[in-house]
């Protein structure tokens, strides 16, 4: 196994998660040799028809699954095509593992008819027993990160790993005030109660008091020998305290 690609989006949690999320679409799973699966979602429209996506939630990442290999790749991918068309599939979409990218031949196989290349962030974490911890996170960070990150210190924050129901509807709050000033899609209560439901300790909410008053929060989900940074938050009266910034360096330590 692959285990820099196994990303989480190709866990059963994850279908799980879209199952309950995502009731309007219709989940498939595609079989391939030695127990591989390629999951797609399909959006019936009425105007335009049907509409398939491997994945379709918010940066996940698609595809056949990283053990395939190659060829079964290429035969996943391929059934792919074959099954778009005898389903009559008007769009289609594979977001590729960035850590287990296609080769031409797998393009050309699943039937797709344009690329289209975006920007991922991947920070490869030093070994927890490194003698200095803080050091050799910071040996990673650019200047002003470094800078950013001792001034949310200042502020003798309390950082804790919380399963307060309290605490997770004042993140999902701040999401949706900060998500909506931006005109952005909002995650509404029901995507983290089946976040939580599906990934149980997994999905863990990061919070930080200052004076008692929880001011950022760091939604995660740990999966195999990856964290996935899924949705931080940070009250608007502390945004330039950087706050944010101490909380995501207490959680990748």
């Amino acid at each position: 196994m692959n285990s820099e690609a196994d990303l989480f989006h190709y866990s059963d949690a994850f279908v799980r998660f879209l199952a309950s999320a995502l009731p309007k679409a219709e989940l498939v799973t595609l079989e391939g040799p030695d127990d591989t699966r390629m999951h797609v979602a399909v959006c019936h429209d009425r105007r335009f028809g049907k509409v398939a996506n491997s994945l379709p939630f918010f940066g996940s990442h698609g595809g056949p699954s990283p053990t395939a290999g190659a060829a079964g790749k290429r035969e996943l991918l391929s059934k792919f095509s074959q099954w778009a068309s005898d389903n009559n599939i008007a769009s289609a979409t594979v977001i590729e593992n960035p850590f287990d990218p296609f080769d031409e031949a797998m393009i050309a196989v699943s039937g797709l008819e344009s690329v289209d290349d975006r920007i991922g962030q991947f920070t490869k974490l030093p070994a927890s027993d490194s003698d200095d911890l803080d050091d050799a996170l910071f040996s990673l960070f650019h200047t002003k990160t470094r800078n950013a990150v001792r001034k949310g210190q200042k502020l003798d924050l309390e950082i804790v790993n919380s399963v307060d129901q309290a605490d997770w509807d004042w993140m999902q709050t701040i999401h949706a005030a900060s998500i909506s000033s931006l005109g952005g899609v909002v995650k509404g209560q029901s995507i983290f109660a089946a976040l939580r439901k599906s990934f149980g300790d997994d999905a863990r909410l990061h919070v930080a008091f200052h004076k008692g008053r929880p001011i950022a929060g760091l939604l995660s989900i740990v999966y195999g020998n990856t964290i996935e940074y899924f949705t931080p938050v940070v009250d608007p009266e502390h945004r330039d305290s950087q706050a944010l910034s101490a909380i995501i360096f207490e959680v990748m330590k």
